[in-house]
């Protein structure tokens, strides 16, 4: 026989208080069914960009657009899709 659970949710902001400690108060209307239970508590960390080392898209576009050779004429595009098609096909 399965179990049916019903799941609510609360959304609190909270500062860590030194020793990394977290202290969340729950509203009133929480503690009527949650009295003594226990809960998940799932912490999302702020995005900071500064830790991030991943390259914008503005910076791999520019890189793509750097690394084109300018001096491919349309002939010569059209002809290396053709050995590349062709290639498929063996």
């Amino acid at each position: 026989m399965m179990k049916h659970t019903h799941q609510s949710a609360f959304r609190f902001e909270a500062k860590v208080l030194e020793g990394n400690r977290l202290e969340i108060q729950l509203p009133p209307e929480a503690q009527l069914y949650l009295s003594h239970d226990q809960v998940e508590v799932i912490v999302l960390f702020p995005h900071q960009s500064e830790q991030v080392d991943d390259p914008s898209i503005q910076e791999i576009l520019a890189q793509i657009h750097k690394q084109r050779s300018e001096t491919r004429t349309v002939k010569q595009i059209d002809q290396d899709l053709e050995i590349e098609r062709n290639s498929w096909d063996s």
